[in-house]
């Protein structure tokens, strides 16, 4: 095995079901800046106001929740690589910092290219089936498919597509879906349209001519200073929506 290289052999888990006993929530941005990054926080802090043992985890090779909590590399040493060393659960926690009593967070790598290239199937894979042993629900953050994290959305029980109203959204929109349909996690599906009426953005009854969203979230131009203040908390509207789009799966972990 090397690091950066997919070298999964079988048996390995192909769907939800055989990944963990846990519900696992993947984010995937269509785009970046589509708002991935900050919804899966928003969804985390969320799901953990209603029940413990929740974790947090980024695959983003940006590793922006990192930045956007200030876990910087002075104010903590974990990162995802950690979890190489998890040889039981037992010592699941050494590579998580501790949000609240209810919210575990398992920080991307730090914002270096040498340590974006490590992250690689195999480990995308262990971190998912350690989580979801572990954890009642799991939120997790990926920004790649074509590389390590294609697993992501196999192993979800719920999948939310955030897509911005813009031109290179909508025309990744169909391949995206598509890539979905073959690792057959299609139908666990839900589209959030971010950023409605943000500058120079597609208007919505244009969108909607090409994907039908089940969330649609305004523009806020305070979301980028609250990332930046490292303040970012869910509004009634948003805790609202991602609580109504919760599929059966994943309620009964509620």
């Amino acid at each position: 095995k090397k690091r950066g290289r997919c070298v999964l052999s079988f048996p390995f888990p192909t769907n939800p079901i055989e990944a963990g006993k846990g519900k696992l929530i993947s984010l995937i941005s269509l785009e970046a800046g589509a708002g991935s990054s900050t919804l899966s926080i928003m969804t985390a802090l969320t799901l953990a106001g209603l029940q413990d043992r929740v974790a947090l985890i980024d695959f983003n090779s940006e590793s922006k929740i990192r930045s956007y909590l200030g876990y910087t590399e002075k104010e903590s040493s974990i990162s995802l690589l950690d979890i190489e060393k998890i040889s039981n659960d037992e010592i699941i926690f050494s590579a998580c910092e501790s949000i609240n009593e209810k919210l575990s967070f398992f920080p991307g790598v730090f914002n270096r290219v040498i340590d974006a290239g490590y992250i690689n199937t195999n480990l995308v894979t262990k971190g998912l089936t350690l989580l979801k042993n572990n954890f009642k629900i799991t939120v997790a953050n990926t920004n790649n498919l074509s590389l390590y994290g294609w697993i992501v959305p196999m192993l979800s029980d719920l999948v939310f597509i955030v897509a911005k109203p813009d031109r290179v959204c909508i025309d990744k929109f169909y391949e995206t879906m598509d890539f979905l349909a073959r690792l057959e996690a299609s139908e666990r599906a839900v589209i959030i349209l971010n950023q409605i009426g943000c500058p120079g953005g597609i208007e919505e009854k244009d969108v909607v001519n090409f994907f039908k969203p089940e969330v649609k979230i305004k523009y806020d131009k305070d979301i980028p200073r609250m990332c930046n203040q490292r303040k970012i908390t869910p509004d009634k509207d948003i805790k609202e929506q991602i609580l109504r789009v919760l599929n059966k799966e994943v309620l009964t972990c509620l």
